[in-house]
Formats: C-alpha cells, sequence, structure tokens
C-alpha cells in the first residue's frame, strides 16, 4: 500500500466524490446506487447517532474510495460491512485491502469483536467474494435464491 494514502472519516464535502464513485461500480445495480448514496446522505445530514460510519482513503486530496459500516441492531462487538468502494481506476492498487484494514482497527477501538459482510453469488461478484477470502474473512452462510431465484445471499465474517 502506498504511504501517502490515508484513511479519514467521511466529510460534507466529500459526498459529490463519494457519489461520482459510487456511479462507477458497475457490478452495483440501480437499487444498490440508490441505497448507498441515500446512507452517506443520511449519515452526513442525520443526527450523530453512531449508526453507520464512512472511511474515506484520500490521496492528494482525492477520494480514492469508501467504505460504510455499523453496529448490528441488538448486538454487542458486532458490525456490518455495508458498502465498500474504490474508484475504478484505482482498482487492484490496495485501496479496497487497505479501507478494511482500517475499519477492522477501527472496530477493535469500539470494542468490537465480529464482523459481518454480505454479498451476492452471482458471476460478477466473484472478484469480490474473493477479495473477502484473502482477507480472512469465512463463508458461515449461503442463503439460496435470496436476492432472486438463482442467485444466493452469502454471508462473510472475521472476528478481529
Amino acid at each position: 500500500m502506498n504511504n501517502d494514502i490515508i484513511v479519514r472519516e467521511m466529510r460534507k464535502d466529500d459526498k459529490r466524490h463519494i457519489l461520482d464513485i459510487i456511479k462507477k461500480i458497475k457490478i452495483f445495480s440501480d437499487e444498490d446506487q440508490r441505497i448507498a448514496t441515500e446512507l452517506v446522505e443520511e449519515i452526513l445530514v442525520g443526527p450523530n447517532t453512531e449508526e453507520y460510519y464512512v472511511l474515506c482513503a484520500i490521496k492528494e486530496d482525492k477520494i480514492l474510495g469508501y467504505i460504510c459500516f455499523g453496529p448490528a441492531s441488538l448486538c454487542i462487538g458486532t458490525y456490518d460491512i455495508y458498502y465498500i468502494a474504490v474508484d475504478p481506476q484505482y482498482f487492484r492498487n490496495g485501496v479496497g485491502k487497505f479501507l478494511i484494514s482500517s475499519t477492522e482497527d477501527y472496530i477493535k477501538e469500539k470494542k468490537g469483536r465480529l464482523i459481518l459482510i454480505e454479498t451476492s453469488s452471482n458471476e460478477e461478484y466473484y472478484g469480490t467474494r474473493n477479495f473477502y477470502l484473502k482477507l480472512g474473512y469465512n463463508e458461515i452462510a449461503r442463503i439460496k435464491d435470496y436476492y432472486k431465484m438463482n442467485e444466493d445471499k452469502i454471508i462473510y465474517e472475521k472476528r478481529v
């Protein structure tokens, strides 16, 4: 990972750049883009409820990617990662890995112990699933036909 990249919490002036990245992610459906956008907007305008967090990977004042996560409802120490997106021009440069690693550290600081990520079984998510496995996440559940027929929901976990 390039030492020039930093990770910090999202600020209001990051919104446009994050929304641009969301639009560039080809595997995100229109619904994914809508929900990811709503989450970013809710976090920026809502009260500080500590329900959701967004961290941004920054290099030379440019946002390379972001990750959205938060504590799981009715749990102590369990966190969900909702979205991670890296500008396609920075794919395979360690930005996603750096975002996940920084998120894990952030969660540890909050006394978190378990991280869950869910994704689709569709072929276009093969790289995403492989990415999670390489980072030490384990598949713990698969719900057949969850999103639609022949599209399973896959849940990964990592204990931190």
